[in-house]
């Protein structure tokens, strides 16, 4: 084994990331939790903090809420990482914005940024700032350099932090602002609001910003890694931010994604790939330029790629595509990576075969492509035992090309139906219901609105698109099913029970879920064109009742099928994110009722 030391770094993705999970939660990172971590060939997790909420303000006494508290779990984590091995590193979106009746603006009302009024939407409520943190103030400095200072002093054993400076939560005056138009975003502002950042650039105010964080840990700690990530940076300066990168520390490591920027054509239809993916094996160009301009500046460059699951399907524990992690890996490592973050708030799993072979790939600089085949077979064979290895090496090949075929959309991917799928719930009306944000856990499981989520597909583009990936993820499901001699996949397997005890049946009903969801997904947009056209009354009403009705038929032993699933595995279908469960047995069996008594009844939930 060839090895470099790398820094590679997951989460405690059972943790709220939206709550107070140092002072809330400290008891979830135990001495079982960090030995999974090591296991799986983990070096670090991050954990989400704030500033306000660990240090103490004299020009803001009101912030101090158990700081001091919060500061001793902290510090306990970190020493219950360092017993196991492991590291702490602190993901931070500083400077943090305000809530509408900060009193910090009595005493600098000039750190009183744009408002957000994104704030006032009920969804986002709990966690978006009113107000940007305006870093024209003279209270800028004594708060990111003066407060960075004292975490670090007070909290010395901190593997360092991991900053975001463009993001969708309000933070500085730019935090919000597309000045270059590059990301294409509808809800973003094009020039700054705030008449004292008109004069300054967002690239100055993104490097100042860093500047100030980083004077302020070095002036307590040399050994602190910090880590400066460029997403969203496509805002400010084009690709790869040669500006902002040349304006940095020496010493601050970048983070890029390493499909963020990309772009691929399936079947006809362009898609921009924007977020995190499988179905984009990359690097992007916006990674491959990043990675020349760090090498030409001599910093260190770290790679952000998920290793379980992403948004385009993240309710199970990971994605079976294990040649498509397999070559993501190879990629960035050979571009002399330093580190990778192998997570987002979502899919920190390091007991998922998945996620290990992530680690052994980048914990092993001899392993190239002509080690995937084998290096698949023998996980093949740990998972399903030697019987099925080779039924399971064929379904994952056939798994790896057919999500190929998502379509991908930053629309689709955040409020899409698939997350939900059988348990989303199906409305036979004419109004246009919003998409619930299936990661936010006060979200329902209803909506109707397809121009919500369609993105920059029509219905018809999807369900086609879906159809594909469909039928080749099928092909796979049909040879594991065969090997453990069911019949129907799609449907309440027989002796379920008997089923789920031999070797790879997990890996099977993750795998079933999967095409399921995608299935019923397919199945709500039919019927909703189909209730759109009923109501819309140009077509015969007839042929209409009967494909309507044909539709809730397919969709029932799909239902059957999920319930027996999720009533085995908690881990199914759960979203980290919004730290619950999408949808229960118990919904299923309600919507199972519900098709049972559909009559066309206008406004009927099914």
């Amino acid at each position: 084994m060839k090895s470099t030391s790398r820094e590679l770094i997951l989460r405690n993705c059972r943790t709220d990331f939206y709550g107070d999970e140092i002072l809330l939660e400290a008891n979830k990172f135990d001495e079982a939790y960090f030995r999974t971590i090591k296991e799986g060939g983990y070096t670090s997790i991050w954990i989400r903090g704030q500033l306000r909420d660990l240090v103490e303000f004299a020009e803001a006494p009101h912030w101090n809420n158990q700081n001091a508290q919060r500061r001793d779990a902290l510090n306990r984590i970190v020493a219950a990482g360092q017993e196991s091995g492991v590291g702490i590193y602190l993901y931070i979106n500083e400077p943090k914005g305000f809530l509408k009746e900060d009193p910090i603006f009595e005493k600098y009302p000039e750190l009183k940024g744009p408002f957000n009024p994104f704030s006032e939407n009920p969804q986002a409520a709990t966690f978006e700032p009113a107000f940007a943190f305006c870093t024209q103030s003279a209270f800028a400095e004594p708060y990111l350099t003066g407060g960075f200072r004292q975490l670090f002093l007070q909290c010395p054993d901190l593997a360092g932090v991991i900053m975001i400076t463009a993001s969708e939560i309000l933070s500085h005056c730019y935090s919000n602002v597309d000045v270059k138009n590059l990301l294409n975003e509808d809800f973003k502002h094009r020039a700054v609001q705030c008449p004292r950042c008109r004069e300054v650039t967002a690239m100055e105010t993104v490097t100042d910003v860093i500047a100030k964080i980083h004077q302020g840990i070095r002036s307590a700690s040399n050994a602190a890694k910090i880590v400066a990530w460029n997403w969203s940076w496509g805002m400010y300066e084009e690709s790869p931010q040669k500006q902002i990168i040349s304006g940095l520390p020496s010493d601050v490591i970048l983070l890029c994604d390493m499909q963020r920027g990309g772009s691929k054509s399936v079947d006809g239809h362009d898609m921009i790939v924007d977020e995190y993916s499988f179905s984009y094996l990359g690097p992007s160009p916006l990674f491959i330029e990043t990675a020349a301009v760090t090498k030409k500046t001599g910093r260190e460059f770290w790679a952000k790629i998920m290793v379980n699951v992403t948004h385009e399907f993240l309710v199970v524990p990971y994605l079976p595509l294990p040649f498509r992690l397999a070559k993501k890996m190879i990629s960035v490592r050979d571009y002399g990576i330093g580190g990778l973050m192998g997570c987002w708030n979502y899919g920190g799993n390091a007991q998922t075969w998945m996620a290990q072979l992530g680690s052994r790939v980048l914990r092993d600089d001899g392993f190239t492509r002509l080690n995937i085949e084998s290096e698949v077979q023998s996980i093949a064979t740990q998972v399903y035992g030697p019987s099925r290895a080779d039924a399971a090496y064929r379904a994952w090949s056939l798994f790896d090309q057919a999500f190929e075929y998502f379509p991908f959309d930053l629309f689709l991917i955040y409020y899409g139906p698939h997350m939900h799928g059988t348990g989303f719930e199906w409305v036979f009306t004419p109004e246009e219901i919003p998409m619930p944000w299936y990661f936010k856990a006060e979200s329902g499981r209803r909506g109707t609105k397809l121009s919500d989520w369609c993105g920059h597909f029509t219905p018809q583009a999807i369900t086609e698109l879906l159809g594909k990936l469909t039928a080749g993820w099928g092909k796979g499901i049909k040879l594991l099913a065969e090997s453990f001699g069911v019949e129907d996949p799609y449907d309440a397997i027989p002796d379920f029970d008997r089923l789920s005890t031999e070797p790879g049946s997990k890996d099977f009903h993750i795998s079933r879920t999967i095409i399921i969801h995608f299935l019923s997904t397919i199945g709500f947009v039919n019927f909703r064109l189909a209730t759109l056209a009923y109501f819309d009354g140009t077509e015969e009403k007839s042929a209409l009742r009967a494909t309507i009705l044909d539709l809730l038929e397919q969709e029932k032993p799909r239902i059957r099928a999920m319930s027996q699933i999720v009533g085995t595995y908690p881990e199914i279908p759960y979203s980290e994110e919004a730290q619950k469960h999408l949808y229960t047995k118990e919904d299923l069996e309600q919507k199972l009722r519900n098709i049972e008594q559909f009559n066309f009844q206008a406004g009927q939930v099914i």
